[in-house]
């Protein structure tokens, strides 16, 4: 057998792609949520972090030990922002986060619901993963990314920072509309 065979794919497998990602952003209430999905999206990465704390005994004989007693997580990715043409306001998406960032956002006025889910290209016959999504309450920030005189899209870094854990999820796109 080749190396070639040997690192085919299994039968039944699609390679899956960097783009099959979705965001949505809750700009109702936590009670009548209303998703809105987060256009024109690119890098998108969640970095769940493990909090730990010291178990180390003396059968570990010096060695670390750490348990794990929660998870903290972060998402980012990047957006291309389209304003409207007659107001010069951002999508709906994009102001909801923009308005978390404001001075006079506080206490719960800074933080937003957020969702994520597996996003496969639908062309290339591949499913949905029903497993493979999260949902959970983030403060923002964002930075400018083309600050040059170049005339580039305008482009915008996120990052939302999870307040607690986040919840798991069945994908929606798993529920919705099938």
């Amino acid at each position: 057998m080749t190396r070639a065979q040997d690192n085919a794919l299994p039968e039944g497998f699609l390679l899956g792609k960097s783009y099959e990602y979705g965001v949505d952003v809750n700009t109702g209430t936590a009670l009548a949520p209303v998703w809105e999905t987060v256009s024109l999206m690119s890098d998108f990465q969640l970095t769940p972090t493990p909090q730990t704390t010291d178990a180390q005994t003396y059968d570990d004989e010096g060695a670390p030990n750490s348990a794990t007693t929660g998870w903290g997580w972060a998402l980012a990715f990047a957006t291309i922002i389209a304003r409207s043409g007659t107001t010069g306001e951002y999508a709906p998406e994009i102001e909801a986060l923009i308005r978390r960032t404001k001075p006079s956002a506080k206490g719960s006025q800074a933080q937003i619901g957020v969702r994520w889910y597996h996003q496969p290209d639908s062309a290339s016959g591949a499913v949905p993963n029903p497993e493979d999504a999260g949902q959970g309450i983030a403060t923002v920030s964002y930075s400018r990314a083309n600050t040059g005189s170049d005339g580039a899209p305008e482009r915008l870094s996120w990052t939302l920072t999870g307040v607690g854990a986040y919840t798991e999820i069945v994908n929606p796109l798993t529920t919705e509309g099938s």
